[in-house]
């Protein structure tokens, strides 16, 4: 089992702990994101500066490229800072709107985009997919639903993002998802959850036939600009590349350290020659937490009604079991799921109810042999217990340790809409998102 890949230059940390719900039959406020003191909602100054070290440590000692950090309550952005470099061999620093490459933090926009036309009356998450797409219009794939896609239960089993066009073949996404219908699922669909990028550029194509839209297109004209998301596009623009982080993949190296290569460059081509759904966003912290509180507001952002309350209620619901404690939903975790998480990064890491107890950490531990965590489903490839730049040994979804910010080590899930649920491996931009937890939510991309 190979060590997890790190692409520890893409850090984005957002942790945005918002508002209580409002009671059921009330109107919620539509919260726009301000700035405003730590001490105006409730949270210890002190406390969020440790945790933000935790991170420039991390830089200065050389386990990490750059992060940019942004922590939010109740609407109030109390912390938003930029660590590190986004080019180190050019000295770039990293900026607070620094651009990334958002991965499978792309997902959640996707299931939001497909409860859109549903609201819509374009199509339904139990249609199966070849009411859509006739390349799933076969005894193989018939009975896939959307529903299923999203939930990554279709029994879809295809390994590769996407096959290799044909030389004489256009790309198009349509093009693209035509052969996983004709391949179709390995286990039955509805029955099993395996991760699958295929599944969601499944959906990505279904969302074009609906809207008669190129997917880009849709998602600018109903979630970027209606929620002010400026500086978020499907793939690169040559006009915004200077302000693009670099990619740094890192790996452990014998003596402890962690040994980078660089990867992406802005400039470099594009990873695909079509925009898809399973990845491939570019976004900013800021941008992304504009995307978050909508559905905090329970689908609205200032005067942006984006879904209604009940597509926010079936975003958040887990639809299959994916782990002993988990459930998978359209991107966005069950809810017992999300309280304990919740609940463990409040207890470790300060982003809740401020504390008389000091938290200072102690020295930094000695490395520990990585296994993988038994509750928390594989995702893909197979993978280690990850060190990531939140904390060793007290990532959400492991268990409990001291009440205390720790060094830069591991942190956890993998969450979708309605469980965003994002592994955190190192190395890929991860999420973790709690929606009810009290007044919780928590969001950090890694």
């Amino acid at each position: 089992m190979k060590p997890s890949t790190r692409r520890v230059t893409t850090v984005a940390a957002i942790a945005c702990v918002l508002a209580l719900w409002a009671p059921p039959g009330l109107a919620q406020p539509a919260t726009t994101l301000t700035h405003g003191s730590p001490a105006s909602v409730g949270m210890d100054a002190g406390l969020l500066d440790e945790a933000a070290r935790l991170y420039r440590d991390a830089v200065d000692r050389g386990d990490l490229k750059g992060a940019v950090l942004m922590v939010a309550r109740r609407g109030v952005v109390v912390l938003h800072e930029a660590v590190g470099w986004r080019h180190e061999a050019y000295r770039l620093p990293m900026e607070p709107d620094t651009l990334f490459r958002m991965a499978s933090n792309t997902k959640p926009v996707i299931g939001a985009a497909v409860l859109i036309l549903q609201e819509d009356g374009r199509l339904s998450l139990d249609d199966r997919a070849a009411q859509h797409l006739e390349s799933f219009d076969n005894f193989r794939s018939r009975d896939i639903t959307i529903r299923q896609l999203l939930s990554h239960s279709s029994g879809l089993r295809v390994r590769p993002i996407f096959y290799p066009f044909d030389p004489d073949q256009t790309p198009t996404l349509l093009g693209a998802v035509a052969r996983f219908g004709a391949e179709g699922p390995d286990a039955e669909p509805g029955t099993s959850y395996s991760y699958n990028n295929a599944g969601y550029n499944t959906v990505g194509a279904i969302i074009e036939v609906a809207s008669g839209m190129p997917l880009e297109d849709f998602l600018r004209a109903r979630i970027y600009d209606p929620l002010g998301m400026a500086d978020t596009l499907n793939h690169e623009d040559e006009t915004k590349l200077h302000r693009m982080a670099t990619v740094y993949r890192g790996r452990r190296g014998d003596g402890g350290g962690v040994v980078f290569r660089q990867g992406f460059t802005p400039g470099d081509p594009p990873d695909f020659p079509v925009v898809r759904a399973s990845g491939g966003m570019i976004s900013t912290a800021p941008d992304y937490a504009r995307f978050l509180q909508m559905f905090l507001n329970r689908g609205r952002y200032a005067d942006a009604q984006i879904l209604s309350e009940d597509s926010v209620a079936a975003a958040t619901r887990g639809y299959i079991a994916s782990g002993e404690r988990t459930a998978y939903g359209l991107r966005l975790a069950g809810r017992a799921r999300r309280r304990l998480l919740a609940r463990r990064l409040r207890r470790h890491h300060g982003l809740g109810r401020p504390r008389a107890r000091d938290h200072r950490h102690g020295p930094h531990p000695e490395p520990r042999r990585r296994q993988p965590d038994p509750r928390v489903p594989p995702a893909g490839e197979p993978r280690r217990r990850p060190r990531g730049p939140i904390g060793r040994g007290t990532a959400p979804g492991t268990a409990p340790g001291p009440k205390s910010i720790e060094s830069p080590g591991t942190s956890c899930a993998h969450l979708g809409t309605g469980t965003w649920r994002y592994r955190v491996r190192g190395g890929r931009i991860n999420v973790i998102v709690t929606f009810r937890a009290e007044d919780t939510l928590v969001m950090i991309t890694a």
